[in-house]
């Protein structure tokens, strides 16, 4: 039972992004964690909190990020963004991305059309 659901997930993970609402393939979130990172370099900290889920929100600090920045320097976005692991919480997509390390990055979720990402990965 556990390989159909599963394989449900896969499918509509992969119907999402055929309809176009919301692509879901590994360049996607790239492109997300580059524009965060670019968010995070110029210091927008409004910007940047909008690219996180409502609950992760009022946790970005100014002081976070200015952080954040010297610590993503160190890695390459082919490092941060390697592997895309589809799945689904309670009736949401979800999109866990892991580094090349094999550790767990962040795990998007699919909001209103948009992947936002759920867990502060830049602390």
């Amino acid at each position: 039972m556990r390989i159909a659901t599963t394989v449900l997930v896969i499918l509509a993970f992969a119907a999402t992004a055929l309809a176009g609402d919301a692509p879901a393939t590994k360049k996607t979130f790239r492109q997300a964690i580059k524009f965060q990172i670019e968010l995070m370099k110029k210091g927008d900290v409004e910007k940047l909190k909008y690219r996180f889920t409502e609950r992760q929100r009022k946790k970005i600090t100014k002081k976070m990020i200015e952080k954040a920045v010297k610590e993503v320097g160190n890695y390459s976005i082919d490092e941060l963004v390697h592997k895309v692991e589809p799945g689904k919480y309670k009736d949401q997509l979800t999109a866990k991305i892991k580094m090349k390390n094999g550790r767990t990055l962040t795990t998007f979720v699919l909001v209103d059309g948009e992947w936002q990402a759920d867990t502060l990965w830049l602390k």
